[in-house]
């Protein structure tokens, strides 16, 4: 099984279980995508006991939703998103890196409008480093680590 958990329509991905957030969406109905072949239901990105059973997921995919989790919650969610992942299955988890923006910010690279746009809403900033050394903890071999901008993406697999 390959899961998305995503907050909008703009991040579905073909071919995956599409997980809206319940409390995140902005989709105000979910029938447009019924017959499309798209697989989209609202949920709990924490609580997937009516989902998916533990050590199921091939491949967990976390686009730009991980600054909307408090920073005392990061471990719980990673570690139940650790939970549902097959031997062998893979996470990549995106998000802004707080290092990479904060330097940008330094050097003058971002105007206060883009600065705004880029954190706001978020109620969280992590770095790459910060999410490589909780995931590491955690049990997972990191696959690879990518920084292309101001964003990162990790690819962590969990294994025996």
């Amino acid at each position: 099984m390959k899961i998305a958990l995503i907050k909008d329509q703009t991040e579905i991905i073909n071919g995956y279980l599409n997980i809206i957030n319940r409390d995140l969406s902005t989709i105000k109905s979910l029938d447009e995508y019924l017959n499309s072949g798209i697989e989209l239901i609202r949920g709990d990105h924490l609580d997937f006991t009516d989902i998916v059973f533990d050590g199921e997921v091939e491949e967990l995919i976390v686009s730009s939703l991980i600054e909307q989790i408090p920073n005392k919650d990061i471990l719980t969610y990673l570690t139940k998103w650790i939970k549902i992942l097959a031997i062998d299955g893979t996470i990549s988890i995106g998000g802004i890196d707080v290092f990479e923006t904060v330097s940008a910010v330094s050097f003058g690279k971002l105007n206060e409008q883009e600065i705004n746009s880029l954190l706001y809403p978020k109620q969280a900033c992590y770095s790459a480093k910060q999410i490589e050394l909780e995931l590491k903890e955690l049990g997972l071999e990191i696959q690879s680590i990518k920084i292309i901008g101001f964003n990162y993406l990790i690819l962590a697999k969990k294994v025996k």
